[in-house]
C-alpha cells in the first residue's frame, strides 16, 4: 500500500513535508473543527500544494536555491508555520524584513481556525521576490489568495479591483 503522504515526524517533534513544516505541540493547540483540516499531515499536505501552485505561477522553481546562495547551503528553506493572535503575517525568505531569518508563516489562529487564513497569501511572500515596494508586494499575495487561494483575504476579500464600485 502507497504511503498516504510524504509528511513525517522529526527527531525535534515537527511534522515536516517537502516545503513546510509545524511543531507538534503547536497542532495541538489548535481547535480543528471548522478549519478544513483535521491533521496536520493535511494542512501540510495542502501548504505543499499551494506552494507548488505559487512557484509555477510566478516562475520561482530556483527560489529555495536562490535563498541558500544568499546564505549558504546550509540554509533550512523549510518554511515553519505557527499560528498567533496577531494579524497573519511571513518573514525570512524574500518576505522582507530580514531574509535572513528562516522562512516562517504565522497564520491568524481564528482565521485558521474558522478556515478562512490567508495561507497563500503568506506563502507569496516568502517565495516571492523580496521588493521595496510594499504596494508590489501586498498587491501580488492579494492576487494569488484571490487566484489560487481556498478563502478571500484584506483587502477586498475576492471582490475584482477592476470592477466599479
Amino acid at each position: 500500500m502507497e504511503p498516504k503522504s510524504n509528511i513525517r515526524l522529526d527527531e525535534s517533534g515537527y511534522f515536516v513535508s517537502k516545503y513546510a513544516r509545524i511543531s507538534q505541540k503547536e497542532w495541538t493547540t489548535i481547535s480543528t473543527e471548522n478549519s478544513g483540516y483535521d491533521t496536520a499531515d493535511e494542512l501540510l499536505i495542502a501548504l505543499d500544494e499551494s506552494i507548488e501552485t505559487i512557484i509555477e505561477t510566478l516562475n520561482r522553481e530556483n527560489w529555495g536555491s536562490e535563498l541558500k546562495s544568499q546564505h549558504g547551503e546550509n540554509f533550512d528553506t523549510t518554511i515553519e508555520i505557527r499560528f498567533t493572535y496577531e494579524v497573519s503575517n511571513a518573514i525570512g525568505g524574500g518576505s522582507g524584513i530580514n531574509p535572513n531569518i528562516h522562512p516562517l508563516v504565522k497564520l491568524n489562529r481564528s482565521r485558521f481556525e474558522s478556515n478562512n487564513a490567508p495561507c497563500v497569501h503568506e506563502l507569496t511572500h516568502i517565495i516571492s521576490p523580496e521588493t521595496e515596494s510594499l504596494s508590489l508586494s501586498e498587491g501580488l499575495a492579494c492576487y494569488m489568495q484571490d487566484e489560487k487561494g481556498n478563502s478571500f483575504s484584506f483587502p477586498n476579500y475576492g471582490v475584482s479591483v477592476h470592477k466599479n464600485g
